[in-house]
């Protein structure tokens, strides 16, 4: 069963938080540009967003692959695609996170066991 609907929902998720990651990848430059006064934990503001971007490349890399296996009868993608949806709800990534999580309902919804699992 061809399952478009989901991919594209997960694609354009993936796109829109690809660009937001970008923004905020350039924000975290120039606030780590930017000096700031000696003052007790000025430093802990850079490595809280150096952290945080990482965390959001592995998880934009696992949803880029996650929307193409979404397109196959893959149950655990979907649970994962629902899963960062979730999570993005919370995030600057709020469109995207609805996106993800309206795309992997919709392939739960319509997986049937039995064709794509491994024997």
């Amino acid at each position: 069963m061809k399952r478009k609907t989901e991919f594209v929902l997960s694609l354009i998720g993936n796109i829109l938080a690809s660009i937001i990651w970008f923004v905020m990848l350039l924000l975290m430059i120039v606030v780590c540009l930017i000096p700031a006064p000696d003052t007790y934990g000025s430093h802990l503001i850079p490595v809280f967003l150096i952290t945080v971007n990482m965390i959001t490349a592995a998880a934009l890399v696992f949803t880029w692959i996650g929307a193409f296996m979404l397109s196959g009868n893959q149950l655990w993608w979907a649970i994962y695609t629902i899963m960062i949806g979730g999570v993005f709800i919370f995030s600057p990534y709020v469109v995207p996170g609805i996106l993800f999580i309206i795309g992997g309902s919709i392939s739960v919804a319509h997986y049937q066991p039995g064709d794509g699992r491994p024997s």
